[in-house]
């Protein structure tokens, strides 16, 4: 009677060590995604789209394999590393999107949760708080950071009707510090005639 539990158990025991090695290598490629579109991030900051446009690219590359192996295991989708992985490559793509054309560009081809794209979106504004400080002092930056604070007011306006309470709120309320900040250094180009 007790002779088939002892298969029931190494059956188990082998789907779950394959189970491991699948998660483990879902790891890495969450990782290597992440990592690369927190390069592309930076890259874009400072005005190097074409790398940007590479790295962005192969963080898409492997999201798409995630996805493609969610569908046979789809508690993948709430792992909390690829959830990060896709957090910062909608940001890396929006914002790369949103310097090279002024509009948000928003990943097909990949699964995204609303909560990732909102708090990728989210972060993205930080990105052109950063970008501003950096272009502040060129001839003609009035014309972007307004763009910037339209790009945030937008957004804000929009996580203020979804974001009651967690991560959201706080998404929310990082997206209206990078308004003030956008303002304020708007305010400063207009107060030294820069415009």
């Amino acid at each position: 009677m007790m002779s088939g539990i002892g298969a029931i158990a190494k059956k188990a025991a082998l789907a779950c060590a394959r189970r491991a090695t699948e998660l483990e290598a879902a790891r890495r490629r969450a990782n290597t995604a992440r990592t690369a579109a927190k390069r592309a991030v930076a890259l874009v900051r400072h005005g190097d789209a074409e790398s940007a446009g590479g790295l962005i690219s192969a963080a898409e590359k492997e999201l798409e394999v995630l996805a493609r192996l969610a569908r046979t295991n789809p508690r993948l989708l709430a792992e909390s590393f690829y959830r990060e992985a896709v957090e910062e490559y909608v940001e890396a793509k929006a914002l790369a999107a949103f310097v090279a054309q002024g509009r948000f560009v928003l990943p097909t081809g990949i699964i995204v949760d609303p909560e990732e794209m909102l708090g990728g979106l989210a972060d993205a504004t930080g990105e052109l708080v950063r970008r501003a400080v950096t272009i502040a002092h060129e001839s003609g930056a009035l014309a972007e950071l307004e763009l910037y604070r339209a790009a945030a007011a937008a957004l804000s306006h929009e996580l203020a009707a979804v974001s009651e309470a967690g991560k959201l709120r706080q998404k929310h309320d990082e997206v209206e510090r990078n308004l003030h900040r956008l303002e304020q250094l708007i305010y400063e180009i207009k107060g030294r005639g820069e415009e």
